[in-house]
This record gives C-alpha cells, sequence and structure tokens, in this order.
C-alpha cells in the first residue's frame, strides 16, 4: 500500500520484506530507501504536510517519520488516549493536519493533533456513532470538515459523514459489491472505491457509481495526494 505526499513529490510505500512489511519513503519515481519501522501488518500511509508521514503498525503502534534536513526520523505517536489499547484498523491525518480519522471497533474515532516540543498525541478523541447497525472498513477524508467511510453493509457500503458525526449521508449502493476494500478521494472530491470488480467514481451521494476504466483488476488499492 502506498500514501503520496499533498506535493505529489515523495512517496510513502508498505513493503513485504521477509516476515512482515516495512516502510519505505522516498522522492516519486525514484529509489524509495528503507526506513527502520516494521512489523507484521501496518496501515496506508498518512501524510501531514509534505515532509511527515504515519502508519499504524500491526494495529497498535503510531509511527511517524519526519523529514530533517533530508534524513527520515521516525518516532512513536501517542495515540493512548485514542485507542484504549484497542486494535486501530484505519488512520487518515486531515488535509490542515489538525486531526485524525481512524477506524477502531468498527467505528469512526476523530482526534486532535497534539504537537509540542516535538511529542505528538493524539487527544480529544470522539467516537462517531453510524446511524444504523453497520461496521466501518475504511475511512478517507474528503475535506477538513467532512469524512468518506466504507461499511461491510450491502444497502450502505459507503457514508459521506460530517466531522462532528451528526450528518451521514449514504452514497447509493448500485453497482458496488461488498467486500469494498479500500477508498480514496480524487482531487475536486471524487470519491473512488475498490471492490472485487475494479474501481469505482462517484462525484457526490446521489450519483451512480461508474466503473473506471484503468487497466488494474478488482481489489485493488486507489491513491491519490495526502
Amino acid at each position: 500500500v502506498m500514501g503520496e505526499s499533498p506535493d505529489g513529490d515523495q512517496l510513502a510505500a508498505v513493503t513485504r520484506r521477509p516476515g512482515g512489511v516495512q516502510l519505505r519513503v522516498g522522492h516519486y519515481g525514484e529509489h524509495l530507501p528503507e526506513l527502520p519501522v516494521m512489523g507484521s501488518y501496518m496501515s496506508k500511509p498518512s501524510w501531514r504536510g509534505r515532509s511527515e508521514v504515519w502508519t499504524v503498525v500491526d494495529g497498535h503502534d503510531v509511527v511517524r517519520a519526519l523529514d530533517i534536513g533530508g534524513n527520515w526520523v521516525t518516532g512513536r505517536v501517542d495515540a493512548s488516549q485514542f485507542a484504549g489499547g484497542r486494535p486501530i484498523q484505519d488512520l487518515r491525518l486531515s488535509h490542515d493536519g489538525t486531526r485524525a480519522a481512524g477506524v477502531i471497533d468498527g467505528r469512526i474515532v476523530v482526534a486532535g493533533v497534539s504537537d509540542h516540543d516535538g511529542k505528538v498525541a493524539l487527544e480529544r478523541p470522539m467516537a462517531l456513532q453510524p446511524p444504523q447497525d453497520v461496521r466501518i472498513t475504511g475511512l478517507e477524508w474528503r475535506k477538513n470538515d467532512s469524512l468518506v467511510a466504507i461499511t461491510d453493509s450491502n444497502s450502505a457500503p459507503v457514508f459521506d459523514v460530517s466531522v462532528d458525526g451528526f450528518q451521514w449521508t449514504r452514497y447509493t449502493s448500485a453497482n458496488l459489491g461488498q467486500p469494498v476494500k479500500a477508498v480514496t478521494v480524487a482531487p475536486g472530491g471524487r470519491v473512488i472505491v475498490a471492490d472485487r470488480s475494479g474501481l469505482w467514481e462517484s462525484k457526490d451521494p446521489d450519483d451512480v457509481w461508474s466503473l473506471l476504466q484503468v487497466p488494474i483488476g478488482g481489489g485493488s488499492i486507489p491513491f491519490y495526494p495526502g
């Protein structure tokens, strides 16, 4: 899985290695150096500006890599309040870098990013309760005040969600098949999801999902800068 910096200049990738996976970060189109971040699995990397990238290692350790003068330095993010010891399934940073949203126990949890004297923490977490009995499986920021979430539901596979959790707007389920594996947001706010048959695009919740004519198969993990 990969994540591209907001300016499109750098790329973070989770790559396979003997016994697990490892984080690599570097300039787009060039060799990606390995960082000392390894585990059995990691979440899709998420960028905070153009010089900081986050991932969740093995569902528990939130790790950030910071570019300091061309050298990538890694460190832990204090996510004790955010996760409460529970596994983090997905983690995405808002476009302005002030919030993080994650999937914990099938629900969205949103928290503020606190950065004081190099100590970074996720504080004041708030769980967003979905309007019906669905489990959230992935998410992405659409704007600084709204998210798009994918679920395990056949009737409501995708929602647009306000960051305070008060508004949940269901996307049409037409054309999509479970499991919906991944979600990303393209420039202009177009939502792209992946199911077993391919990549689908929608411009707004009332829009019918359109199959993207791209030479990649179902189950692919799409990404855009951010």
